[in-house]
């Protein structure tokens, strides 16, 4: 038979209820922020998901497009219009970046690119902000 347990609010019952769930179910979350709330926690990278040849090795902005150059040699080129966030950057912000193989971000601006964006290309809503 279940025993009734004093729960001080809703929101803890809701908190408890989900950190249960989470924990059975092997999701990576920690529900210790605040009195409320959840933080995902940040997936590690693994070693079959990295390529080492994807790793970037230059970024800059030349000509109003930004471009990247890969470890493996490609060199590949998007319009900044496709990212706002980024063509407002100033350049202490676009030279603070991290670039690993899966992606490259702007710690001061909150945002990134992956890798498989740039090598496929955003999506079409997004291209959409540049008029060819």
């Amino acid at each position: 038979m279940a025993q009734i347990e004093e729960i001080p609010s809703v929101s803890e019952l809701i908190r408890q209820l989900l950190s249960n769930y989470c924990q059975e179910n092997g999701l990576a979350v920690n529900f210790s922020v605040g009195a409320w709330g959840g933080r995902r926690e940040q997936p590690k990278l693994k070693s079959v998901d990295a390529d080492e040849s994807l790793t970037p090795t230059d970024v800059r902005i030349v000509d109003d497009r930004l471009q990247v150059t890969l470890a493996d040699g490609r060199v590949i080129a998007h319009p900044l219009a496709w990212y706002p966030w980024l063509a407002q950057a100033t350049p202490q912000q676009f030279a603070n970046r991290l670039m690993t193989p899966i992606a490259i971000y702007w710690p001061d601006l909150e945002d990134g690119i992956s890798i498989e964006t740039l090598i496929k290309g955003p999506p079409e809503r997004v291209k959409a902000r540049v008029k060819a």
